[in-house]
C-alpha cells in the first residue's frame, strides 16, 4: 500500500467540500424557513471557531439538522465581528432572509451583535438553567465578590493552619522527648566510661557494640514514635472531612431537588425533535415543583433559593420569556402550560398579523385560505354550544366540513385538539411528537400549520452547535 501524498489529500478534501457545499445549497433552496443555533469555541491551542447549524422541515415533513458553517474565528470576539461573520455565512448559503431565529448564549457580545442582525435572538435555556443552579447555590463565586466573613467554609479553612500548628507542636514535643533521652544517655556515659576504665581493655569492644546497639534502638524508636504521631495527625485531619448524618441528609435533599434540573436539561437538549415547547413545559413544571412545600426546612429553603433565581432568569427577562411563549404556543405541550391571558394575547397577535397579511395582499383571489362558508343554524341547536361558539370557545356547528376555515375557527379547533393532545401525553398514553400532530391536522388547520412549521423548528438550546465542537475536539 502506498499512502497518498499530502497534495493529493488536500485536493480530495477540497473536492469533497465543494461537492457537499453544492448539495447543501441545493437542499436549502427548497426550504421556506430556517432556525439557526450558534456558538463560539476555542481549542487547546486557543484557536477560536464559530459553528452555525440549521434546523428546518424537509420534504418528508420531518425535522432535519445540518451543519451550515464551521469556520475559524481569528478576530476579536466583539459584537461587530460576530454579527458580520453570522451574516456573511448565512448570505453565502443564501438563507439569511429565510432565517427567522438564532439560538445562542447570553454573553454580552452575543446579545449586542443582534442590534445589526435581522433574525430574532433566543437565549439558550440550557445556559439559563445552569446559571439558575450556580447562582442559587453560590457555586464558583469570585473571591472579590465576597467579604471574608461571608465566604462559606471560612471557619473550615482556618482549621487547616491550626492543624498544621498541632502537627508542628507534636513534632516539637517529640524532639524534646528525644533530647531528654539523649541527655540521660550522655549523663550516664561518664559512669560507663569509668567502669570501662576500671575494666580490662578487652571490654572496650563490648562498650562499642553497646553504643552501636543503643543508637540503633534509638533510631527505630524515633521512627516508630514519628509514625505514630503522623498517623494520629492524619486521622485527625481526615476526621474533619467526615460527613455526619445531618450533612448527608443535606446532600440527599440537594440531589432530590436538583435531579429535576438535570433531567430537564437533558430533555431540552435534543437535536432530533422539537424542543421549544418542551423548553417552556420544563421551565413551568420546575417552577411548580419549586413552589410546592415539603414540610422540611432544608428542602424548602433550597427550593426558595432556586425559585428566586428561576424567576430572575426567566420571568424577569420579559422579552425572552414572551418570545419563548410565542414559539411554544404551536406545541400542544407548550400550549397546555400557558395560562389564559397568554393564550388570548398570542391568539390576538395571530389574528392581527393574518388580517394585515390579507389586507396587504394585492390579489385576494390568489390567497389559498378563505373564510368559512356558513349556513343557517339549526333550530334545535344547544344554547350552551351556541354561547361557547360565540366566545370562540368551541367550533360552531354551522361550519361545513371540507371548507376552508377562518383563522378564528382554526384557533378554536386548535384549543380543543391541543388540550386533548396535552392530556394524552401527560397521561403517558401518547408519544410526544408535535410534528406528527400537525401532519395529522394540517389539512384542517391550514393557516396555523404554516405558522407551526415556522416556530417549532427553533431549538431551545445551542446544544446542536456545541455538540459539533465536541466532535471537532477529537480531530
Amino acid at each position: 500500500y502506498k499512502a497518498p501524498t499530502r497534495r493529493t489529500v488536500q485536493r480530495q478534501l477540497k473536492r469533497l467540500y465543494s461537492n457537499h457545499e453544492q448539495m447543501l445549497l441545493t437542499e436549502l433552496k427548497n426550504i421556506d424557513t430556517l432556525a439557526v443555533p450558534t456558538d463560539l469555541w476555542s481549542d487547546r491551542k486557543l484557536n477560536s471557531y464559530m459553528c452555525l447549524t440549521g434546523h428546518y422541515i424537509n420534504s418528508d415533513s420531518k425535522l432535519n439538522s445540518k451543519v451550515l458553517s464551521f469556520t475559524i474565528f481569528p478576530e476579536r470576539h466583539t459584537s461587530e465581528n460576530i454579527s458580520y461573520t453570522i451574516k456573511k455565512q448565512l448570505k453565502r448559503l443564501q438563507v439569511y432572509e429565510k432565517t427567522h431565529a438564532i439560538t445562542c448564549d447570553g454573553a454580552s457580545n452575543m446579545r449586542k451583535s443582534f442590534n445589526t442582525l435581522k433574525p430574532k435572538r433566543l437565549q439558550c435555556l440550557g445556559h439559563k438553567l445552569h446559571l439558575v443552579v450556580c447562582n442559587a447555590l453560590c457555586l464558583w463565586v469570585k473571591d472579590q465578590q465576597l467579604s471574608e466573613s461571608s465566604i462559606p467554609g471560612k471557619e473550615n479553612d482556618e482549621s487547616f493552619p491550626d492543624a498544621n500548628t498541632n502537627n508542628t507542636n507534636d513534632t516539637h514535643n517529640f524532639d524534646n522527648v528525644h533530647s531528654t533521652v539523649d541527655d540521660e544517655i550522655s549523663n550516664d556515659e561518664p559512669d560507663i566510661m569509668d567502669d570501662e576504665d576500671s575494666s580490662s581493655n578487652e571490654d572496650s569492644d563490648i562498650s562499642d557494640n553497646s553504643s552501636e546497639m543503643s543508637d540503633l534502638i534509638n533510631e527505630h524508636w524515633e521512627e516508630g514514635v514519628t509514625e505514630d504521631i503522623l498517623s494520629i495527625t492524619c486521622v485527625q485531619q481526615l476526621l474533619k472531612f467526615e460527613l455526619n448524618r445531618d450533612e448527608w441528609e443535606i446532600l440527599e435533599h440537594v440531589n432530590e431537588v436538583l435531579g429535576s434540573f438535570s433531567k430537564a436539561t437533558k430533555l431540552i437538549s435534543g437535536k432530533k425533535y422539537s424542543t421549544i415547547g418542551l423548553g417552556l413545559f420544563a421551565i413551568t413544571s420546575l417552577k411548580e415543583k419549586l413552589e410546592e412545600r415539603s414540610g422540611k426546612y432544608e428542602i424548602d429553603q433550597l427550593k426558595d433559593l432556586l425559585l428566586n433565581q428561576l424567576t430572575n432568569y426567566f420571568e424577569n427577562d420579559f422579552d425572552q420569556y414572551e418570545l419563548l411563549k410565542r414559539y411554544a404556543f404551536y406545541d400542544p405541550l407548550g400550549f397546555g402550560v400557558l395560562d389564559r391571558v397568554d393564550r388570548t394575547k398570542i391568539e390576538h397577535e395571530i389574528k392581527k398579523s393574518h388580517s394585515e397579511y390579507m389586507a396587504s395582499s394585492t390579489s385576494p383571489n390568489s390567497i389559498v385560505f378563505g373564510f368559512a362558508t356558513t349556513c343557517k343554524s339549526k333550530s334545535k341547536s344547544n344554547l350552551l354550544q351556541g354561547f361557547l361558539s360565540s366566545l370562540g370557545k368551541r367550533r360552531s356547528r354551522i361550519i361545513q366540513d371540507g371548507k376552508d376555515l377562518s383563522i378564528a375557527d382554526e384557533l378554536s379547533i386548535y384549543r380543543s385538539l391541543a388540550m386533548q393532545e396535552f392530556n394524552d401525553i401527560i397521561a403517558d398514553s401518547k408519544e410526544y411528537d408535535p410534528f406528527a400532530f400537525w401532519n395529522l391536522h394540517g389539512q384542517k388547520l391550514k393557516l396555523l400549520s404554516i405558522l407551526a412549521r415556522k416556530h417549532l423548528i427553533v431549538p431551545s438550546t445551542s446544544v446542536p452547535s456545541e455538540s459539533t465542537f465536541s466532535m471537532a475536539s477529537y480531530l
